[in-house]
């Protein structure tokens, strides 16, 4: 982790912590799904009833969708994603920050 980075950590509270690292986790499943499947942003977005710009700000990290569009992108994608982000943010938290490939190949499809 980045000087900055952590600088900047130790400004937030624990809440905001804990809902970045939900929102990145969860930009590297949609990430990786989206891979796995070739399916573009657009695709999905019209699938998932999301404006493009909402799509991108959930690949980007910086979206705070609601239970109602997280349950429309499990249902599309049909994965647990409320289980998945939540063991990634767990697991995270046990080792080193590292970059990952999905967080590069996420910076790659938009």
């Amino acid at each position: 982790m980045s000087a900055i980075v952590r600088r900047l950590a130790a400004t937030m509270s624990k809440e905001e912590q804990l809902a970045q690292d939900w929102q990145f986790a969860l930009a590297r499943r949609v990430a990786q799904i989206l891979e796995q499947r070739s399916m573009t942003q657009r695709e999905f977005a019209q699938r998932a009833r999301l404006t493009d710009a909402q799509v991108s700000a959930i690949l980007h990290g910086g979206a705070n969708p609601t239970l109602g569009v997280l349950a429309r992108i499990a249902a599309l994608l049909d994965v647990e994603i409320l289980t998945w982000v939540n063991s990634d943010v767990q697991a995270s938290r046990r080792r080193p920050a590292t970059p990952e490939p999905a967080t590069r190949r996420l910076r790659s499809l938009t």
